[in-house]
């Protein structure tokens, strides 16, 4: 392609099996989608400064390309559905529904698949781009680390274990002990519901993460915060709590 300055980076749709080129043009980020035999598909051309450093895909097919600027994520039409532009990302893996990029100021950044964050993991060291991998259940990262008074480094490998999901069953009783079909809702550290229910509710969430327990008691909500340790949990509305 005449007006693309550099291609940094490919990967291959698992759905479509079409190839995604991703790099820069002279100042901004610049895609490219091509079949299998490299006939042009579609250009897309965000009006993002910077460039692109790589491209991770989901189950689905929908497209995550990063790099100097933020995250993008993209249909398999090549139709713009989310994007978080607020850091550098040098590195990506999306492990179980979730995407984890590595940004340049030694953050590794956990988000959902609507690309809103859930958490912030700092590390030691210069990670450098395109380093890191998954196996499902371990995320590794590689980078550099400078040794003290020298101006020498050294590799820093990561090994950060995935949340793995259990299923919970969680109970919403008073503050008498008593269980009241109260309607539930859980969310996401994205703010995303992620199950619903009447008094009590079985649902698949992540272990480690924190939730958001929701509760309707009329005339107000009563609030929960929760980390997945365990896989029932117990929510007890205080009894100073106005209830109907």
């Amino acid at each position: 392609s005449s007006n693309l300055g550099r291609a940094l980076a490919i990967g291959l749709n698992p759905k479509t099996r079409q190839l995604w080129v991703v790099g820069y043009n002279s100042t901004n980020w610049h895609l490219e989608i091509l079949s299998g035999n490299l006939s042009r598909v579609k250009v897309l051309r965000p009006d993002v400064r910077g460039w692109t450093l790589g491209v991770v895909f989901d189950e689905e097919g929908n497209a995550y390309v990063y790099g100097i600027g933020g995250v993008i994520k993209y249909g398999v039409d090549g139709k713009e559905l989310a994007k978080a532009m607020n850091f550098n990302v040098t590195g990506a893996v999306y492990v179980n529904e979730t995407l984890f990029v590595v940004s340049m100021n030694n953050t590794l950044i956990i988000l959902d698949k609507n690309l809103q964050v859930s958490r912030l993991i700092n590390v030691r060291g210069d990670i450098g781009v395109e380093r890191a991998v998954s196996d499902g259940e371990i995320l590794y990262v590689a980078g550099r680390v400078r040794l003290e008074n020298t101006s020498n480094w050294k590799w820093i490998i990561y090994a950060v274990p995935l949340p793995k999901p259990v299923q919970v069953s969680l109970e919403v009783v008073n503050g008498f002990g008593s269980q009241r079909n109260w309607r539930v809702e859980v969310l996401d550290a994205g703010g995303r519901v992620v199950a619903e229910g009447e008094g009590r509710l079985t649902a698949e969430m992540l272990r480690g993460e924190k939730y958001t327990v929701k509760v309707h008691v009329t005339p107000t909500y009563y609030y929960k915060v929760i980390v997945v340790n365990d896989s029932k949990i117990r929510i007890e509305v205080p009894i100073d709590v106005p209830t109907a």
